[in-house]
């Protein structure tokens, strides 16, 4: 009621006017006034900082320096925040400073804690992935839970994919559902091994189909297709380099040669670029360097075919192999897409590269 209202603005007064000292100041001093708090800039950043220090110990893992009693107490302020956050959940995930300390319980609460908020995120996945503060509940969401309770919150994007994907908001939480499902199973739980999860992102694939080259080319969609290159399994990402390079069956079937993934780092978070078996590969790289600083004017300026022609060096040739001919130099060139044909180099099949590189070389000059 009001007067809850008006006592919480006092404690908050009080919070603030303190700095946080000058008294005992934990979560039990704030109890029934945590909303309040989880609202407010500077309570929100306390809430959090006293999660962080109860991280642990509300789901029994302990810490030798600290007591069982201080573990006991912990818990119990992390079980208090819990509390009195959930009836007011969904209006604090698209809050502000509030998205902050949902995240926090996601994080560091029990896995009963996580359970509940999860289920308070169903039937509302697409709406809150295209909100600025609710994206980010869900990308925390997807980091902490175990991604077999993640199927059904991510079955809702089925039907949505590209509405995601074309939003500021929404494709952040598009390329987290690609990097965590690609992933094997990190929740053991009692069977043990590893379990492919990709099997659930097959919709999320199925949304791009006829639509990767135009994807590539776009300032949200270029971040998702270099999530797929750089984290999808091998099925996955075939499937998207081949539509990318334009191949057809005969180009496909001659393209399976060693690839930059091995069998136990699919997931590819190293992004150091592979070394190429590439004599000359100098102008290539500067080129790339280019195109990556987006340097719009620069790319602007093509020569004709008569000067490329005289200019370029005697190593260079002229003819290029129908898979290198394949290569879009549209993308190449583009502002997003010059990213996305970074990717394929570093991440790509050995003949994807090769054609790449082939026709960065024959066109080095259109590009200065």
């Amino acid at each position: 009621g009001g007067g809850g209202g008006r006592a919480s603005v006092s404690l908050l007064d009080e919070f603030r006017a303190s700095g946080g000292k000058g008294r005992s100041w934990d979560l039990a001093a704030i109890e029934g006034h945590v909303v309040a708090f989880a609202q407010d800039q500077h309570g929100s950043r306390f809430i959090q900082q006293r999660l962080e220090q109860s991280s642990g110990h509300g789901a029994g893992k302990g810490n030798s320096q600290v007591s069982k009693s201080s573990g006991a107490r912990a818990g119990e302020e992390t079980e208090l925040v819990f509390l009195e956050v959930l009836p007011r959940a969904h209006e604090l995930i698209v809050d502000v400073f509030g998205n902050y300390v949902v995240q926090k319980l996601f994080e560091h609460g029990t896995e009963e804690h996580r359970a509940v908020l999860l289920s308070l995120l169903g039937g509302h996945a697409v709406r809150l992935a295209m909100q600025m503060y609710g994206c980010r509940v869900i990308q925390r969401a997807l980091e902490v839970v175990d991604p077999v309770l993640l199927v059904p919150l991510i079955k809702e994007y089925s039907g949505a994919v590209l509405e995601c994907v074309h939003d500021q908001n929404g494709n952040h939480v598009i390329q987290k559902c690609v990097e965590v499902m690609s992933a094997p199973r990190r929740f053991q739980g009692q069977g043990g091994g590893d379990e492919d999860m990709s099997e659930h992102i097959q919709f999320i694939l199925d949304a791009f189909k006829g639509q990767v080259k135009a994807l590539s080319a776009h300032p949200y969609g270029c971040r998702v297709i270099q999530r797929v290159l750089e984290h999808c399994t091998k099925r996955h990402k075939d499937a998207v380099l081949d539509e990318l390079l334009g191949l057809d069956q005969d180009q496909r079937s001659q393209n399976e040669g060693p690839t930059t993934e091995s069998g136990e780092n699919e997931n590819c978070e190293d992004n150091n670029p592979p070394a190429f078996q590439e004599p000359s590969l100098e102008p290539t790289q500067e080129a790339s360097q280019e195109l990556a600083g987006g340097q719009e004017g620069a790319l602007g300026g093509a020569t004709g075919c008569g000067a490329s022609s005289r200019r370029a060096s005697p190593r260079v040739s002229p003819r290029v192999s129908p898979r290198a001919a394949s290569v879009d130099v549209a993308l190449i060139k583009d502002q997003y897409g010059n990213y996305v044909i970074q990717h394929v180099i570093q991440y790509g099949r050995a003949g994807d590269r090769e054609a790449v590189v082939a026709r960065v070389r024959r066109d080095l000059f259109s590009f200065a």
